[in-house]
């Protein structure tokens, strides 16, 4: 009797690995303990980055290959959004696709804010296929002691 070595194939089938991507994406998000809000379902998230600082707080956002006028952001209480779309460019008829990685669609990124923020005063700049969004932190409010008046 003879044995055949068994070889990995040099490209598992591309549905299983999409299928490993996904249940991956979902338990990362189920079990992390990021400052992530639960998102609305989008085909792809670009990666972030929250740093504080004493007077601000930073978010950076990658997001290659997305026009500014293409992204929305906005601020609700402690939670940031920063929504868009990264369109898909069109295949010339005389070409063959060999190998697709990038993706395209739209996206929906929810953070929760590690302080109060003034609202008014955000800044955004997208530079070189970075987003970078700066947010004051606001005063806290401070705490106030209310005198209780007699009705006698």
């Amino acid at each position: 009797m003879s044995l055949i070595p068994w070889t990995k194939p040099e490209r598992p089938h591309r549905e299983a690995t999409n299928l490993q991507s996904e249940i991956n994406r979902l338990f990362d998000g189920f079990f992390s303990n990021s400052a992530s809000v639960p998102q609305e379902a989008s085909t792809w998230g670009p990666p972030i980055s929250v740093r504080e600082g004493g007077k601000s707080i930073l978010v950076e956002c990658e997001l290659p290959g997305i026009e500014a006028k293409d992204v929305d952001i906005s601020v609700d209480d402690d939670i940031l959004t920063i929504r868009g779309e990264k369109t898909e460019e069109t295949k010339r008829e005389d070409e063959e696709q060999y190998n697709f990685e990038r993706r395209f669609g739209s996206f929906l990124r929810r953070i929760r804010l590690p302080a109060p923020v003034d609202s008014g005063h955000v800044e955004a700049v997208m530079k070189m296929g970075v987003l970078s969004v700066k947010l004051p932190k606001s005063q806290p409010r401070e705490r106030r002691s209310i005198k209780v008046k007699s009705k006698d």
